[in-house]
């Protein structure tokens, strides 16, 4: 890269940030309060999982595996992740536990905020909107915050990627869109739906960047577990671990509900099979229909997938409903039943699965579940109702594959 480009982009990021600070500085005395509250909502939320001792306890499996390869021994534990992410985690297995998790934390933090800003870099809003600011703290209050910082770390690192994704694209930067996807792939397969977006643009190089990634990620980390450890007892271990997170207490797809309903396995999988026919079809409804610039065009596309894939597969974590946060920037300034709709399914999905942890003497698991795989359903009929309604704005200009990055 040529000293005068690295100069040009250094002073696009100083215009950016000025643009930043000049949002946050012209808000409303309401928005500016509503980002205040989110700081001591956003804090307590995080201290009632801490004082609880629920804090990185998937990280604190990935760590030990990481740092157990490092010195040549086997330690697999509740590994969750896809092999590949392991690269990403020996860097950290080389510190302290306690000071990885720190790295973490400031991480996803950061992540959470660059996602906050590109989206509304898609979406041209404001972060000195009220109902930015709004939005924010309803993520606060809910506590998925919480929960997906001091439990699940990986999940949440997801969502700035997924905003990475969806700001390359807007911009006319395929390539870059395929290494955040790529990069999101060899930590777990939940955006995999966006992949889609590059195949039917034909963008092939961008499709084998985004494939290649983690395949070859994934073939490093073999080589060093082929090392330092086995194979085969890792790919058993986490198979297991799999296996027996298809009935744990917090899966709200349909099987995970079904199961705790006792429902016959036909029945299941028939509703299976319908919602995925409706989540196909949604999709379909989206690619022929023009919605704003190519970021939200491509977020509205890969929406219904995502929800597809929660509902569809063997088993879905509460805090997957965070994966929707750039979906929900899309309805903040709609007014239209469909998109109350999908502002309502978001919230079913983030609020309810977190109750057992906040609230003393709560029931675990029932209550929670079916609460969640309804707000996933009104979701999706929200999707379904904004892909046939007339609604529709010119669209932007189209992904570009000779554009550098």
């Amino acid at each position: 890269m040529e000293l005068a480009e690295v100069s040009i982009r250094a002073g696009r990021w100083r215009d950016e940030l000025s643009r930043l600070v000049d949002e946050i500085q012209h808000a409303d005395a309401l928005a500016r309060t509503t980002w205040i509250l989110f700081v001591p909502i956003a804090m307590f939320d995080l201290y009632q999982y801490y004082r609880r001792g629920i804090f990185g306890l998937d990280f604190a499996n990935v760590w030990a595996a990481g740092h157990a390869l490092l010195h040549h021994r086997t330690k697999w534990g509740d590994f969750v992740y896809l092999p590949g992410s392991l690269i990403f985690v020996f860097p950290l297995a080389a510190l302290s536990l306690r000071l990885a998790r720190l790295v973490i934390y400031v991480a996803q933090f950061l992540g959470l905020g660059y996602a906050f800003w590109a989206i509304t870099r898609i979406t041209r809003q404001s972060l000195g909107s009220r109902r930015v600011a709004g939005f924010a703290v309803v993520l606060a209050v809910s506590g998925q915050v919480g929960i997906a910082s001091n439990y699940e770390n990986f999940t949440l690192l997801l969502v700035p990627l997924a905003a990475a994704f969806f700001l390359a694209v807007d911009r006319g930067h395929p390539t870059a869109a395929a290494i955040a996807l790529g990069v999101s792939l060899t930590i777990k397969p939940l955006l995999l739906p966006l992949l889609l977006v590059l195949a039917l643009h034909r963008l092939w190089r961008c499709v084998a960047v985004a494939v290649l990634i983690p395949t070859v990620l994934t073939a490093l980390a073999f080589l060093v577990i082929t090392i330092s450890g086995s194979p085969a007892t890792f790919l058993h271990d986490v198979i297991a671990t799999f296996g027996s997170n298809n009935v744990a207490p917090v899966n709200m797809s349909i099987s995970g509900v079904g199961h705790i309903l006792s429902f016959p396995t036909p029945a299941v999988s028939l509703v299976r099979v319908a919602t995925g026919l409706v989540c196909v079809d949604a999709c379909r409804r989206m690619w022929s229909r023009p919605f704003g610039g190519p970021g939200e065009r491509v977020i509205w596309l890969t929406a219904p997938l995502l929800v597809g894939m929660i509902l569809c597969f063997t088993f879905a974590w509460a805090y997957y409903a965070v994966l929707f946060i750039p979906l929900t920037f899309l309805t903040l300034e709609r007014k239209d039943w469909a998109g109350r709709l999908i502002q309502v399914g978001v919230f079913l999905a983030l609020f309810f699965p977190i109750l057992p942890d906040l609230i003393n003497g709560y029931p675990r698991t029932h209550p929670s579940d079916y609460l969640a795989l309804l707000g996933l359903l009104v979701l999706l009929a929200g999707l379904e109702g904004i892909s046939i309604e007339p609604h529709a704005v010119p669209s932007g200009p189209s992904i570009q594959n000779d554009i550098p990055i």
